[in-house]
């Protein structure tokens, strides 16, 4: 029977230690505090939940005897001392969210490639306004179906052509 009841302790403990409000350290007796994972599965539990953005600001991280260290910084992200996974995970996604902002990404329409091509995503009445305004002698336009709109590509003969392409796309981007 006491086979039973440890069994069913030991059970008890491993899902309180793969849950959010499993603690990182317990105090023992002389009031040192004790590691209840390894520094692997403490990061790994830590980890779990987080974004992408954040997951890449945390690789390389390391437990610096109480503190988790962003690992080029040398920033300390939290102290793991009396704190549970989820409290240490919500201390480390605020320390990277004031350190290391996300980037937004560009929602122009237009890129350009290279000197003489750009391409732009349009709708099927804009693909065909940009056709009637560029298509000539000294560019090149052609319209491409796709299933998230229209890509329009804009290929002139030289540089100094496309140079005054790029100013009308980029003014008819920003009005």
């Amino acid at each position: 029977m006491s086979h039973f009841k440890e069994l069913v302790e030991e059970t008890i403990l491993d899902y309180l230690l793969e849950s959010d409000d499993a603690p990182l350290t317990k105090k023992t007796d002389n009031g040192k505090h004790q590691l209840l994972h390894t520094d692997r599965s403490m990061l790994t539990k830590i980890r779990k939940g987080m974004s992408d953005h954040e997951k890449k600001h945390m690789a390389g991280a390391y437990r610096d005897d109480t503190d988790i260290v962003h690992n080029k910084t040398g920033r300390t992200m939290t102290s793991i001392h009396g704190k549970t996974v989820g409290q240490a995970r919500k201390e480390i996604q605020a320390h990277i969210a004031k350190h290391h902002p996300e980037q937004k990404k560009s929602t122009s329409p237009v890129k350009h490639e290279g000197d003489t091509r750009s391409i732009v995503t349009a709708s099927d009445d804009h693909a065909e306004h940009l056709k009637k305004t560029f298509h000539g002698k000294d560019a090149k336009v052609r319209i491409m179906k796709r299933k998230e709109g229209n890509k329009v590509y804009i290929d002139s003969k030289s540089k100094e052509h496309h140079d005054t392409i790029k100013s009308k796309l980029d003014n008819m981007t920003h009005s």
